[in-house]
């Protein structure tokens, strides 16, 4: 992985473009032709917005080209519009069939935070954000000519990768909306039912007065990628949560033998054929093919792109994968 991420997970109730204008987020622009993606079945794709196409509502993630003129647009669980979209952030997509542009049904993006206050320096590449190391080494080189928040204590929201101990590899930093609602996107883990707590990075969350729970089972489950909105006035120690929600990459709807195209870390290695990129099972085999490295280089931390198909266990059986750091 990158030099200066150690050895994690996603936010924003509404995004206009009045609101980005205001942020001075960059979005981008197309200046080179859309690689098509034949997809057999639809597919997922998700990774990072590299370009926005305003005039022709097109964008790309992970080089692939996307017309998003009629697709659902969705930010925090929350309808929004393609002018609401960033470059650098960290989206997920459901597509039709197809062999031109994909045409996605929706474009998801889930913030891994936002409203967590920080003492904002761009000269310092890490800081904590709600239990989550966040690391801005990387981001210059992932924003094309990002507009960082000024230095000083204020309001943020983070969007970017999560490497395997909870750290956010940021793509997207912006200055958020104290008064807007406190959001964190990540994976439980320790969860307690009969306290009603469970952590998320190394932050600890009491959902014993969540006023909704809207998962697949009503319940918080181990190990789920969730949306959670905080209380008001939470701070220190456990914060207070009013809302959760389920918040896969690939979610139930996604058929078996749908085209998968993720980019992520490799969070976790079982043996020489079976890992998870970005905490979702993935397996080679003698057909897969490897850019810029070697299966033994296929380690832990690994910032990677995979192009496969979706198998009935869920697992993503990889096609081509290729090393992005």
């Amino acid at each position: 992985m990158r030099n200066s991420v150690f050895s994690l997970k996603f936010l924003v109730l509404f995004a206009t473009v009045l609101w980005l204008s205001a942020c001075g987020i960059d979005r981008g622009g197309i200046d080179q032709p859309l690689e098509p993606l034949t997809v057999a079945v639809g597919g997922v794709v998700a990774g990072k917005i590299d370009r926005i196409d305003l005039a022709t509502n097109t964008l790309t993630i992970n080089d692939q080209g996307l017309d998003v003129s009629a697709t659902g647009i969705v930010i925090n669980g929350i309808a929004a519009n393609v002018g609401d979209l960033a470059v650098g952030m960290y989206a997920s997509t459901v597509a039709r069939p197809g062999t031109q542009l994909l045409t996605p049904t929706e474009v998801r993006v889930d913030f891994n935070a936002a409203g967590g206050a920080v003492d904002f320096d761009p000269a310092v590449t890490v800081f904590d954000l709600f239990g989550q190391t966040v690391s801005t080494n990387n981001l210059q080189a992932n924003l094309a000519g990002p507009q960082l928040p000024a230095p000083g204590v204020q309001t943020v929201l983070v969007s970017g990768y999560v490497t395997s101990m909870d750290i956010i590899d940021a793509t997207l930093i912006a200055s958020y909306d104290a008064n807007s609602p406190f959001i964190v996107t990540g994976f439980t883990r320790n969860v307690d039912a009969v306290i009603a707590t469970f952590e998320i990075g190394a932050q600890d969350y009491n959902y014993s007065e969540a006023v909704n729970i809207s998962t697949s089972d009503g319940m918080v489950d181990e190990f789920t990628r969730v949306r959670v909105q905080l209380a008001p006035g939470s701070a220190n120690g456990a914060l207070n949560v009013l809302t959760i929600e389920d918040a896969p990459l690939i979610d139930a709807g996604v058929a078996t033998n749908a085209t998968i195209n993720l980019s992520g870390y490799i969070t976790s290695i079982a043996d020489a054929s079976n890992f998870s990129v970005s905490f979702i099972n993935a397996m080679v085999d003698d057909t897969t093919t490897y850019t810029n490295l070697i299966p033994a280089g296929l380690t832990v931390d690994r910032l990677i792109n995979i192009e496969g198909t979706l198998l009935q266990d869920r697992t993503v059986l990889i096609r081509t994968v290729t090393l992005l750091d």
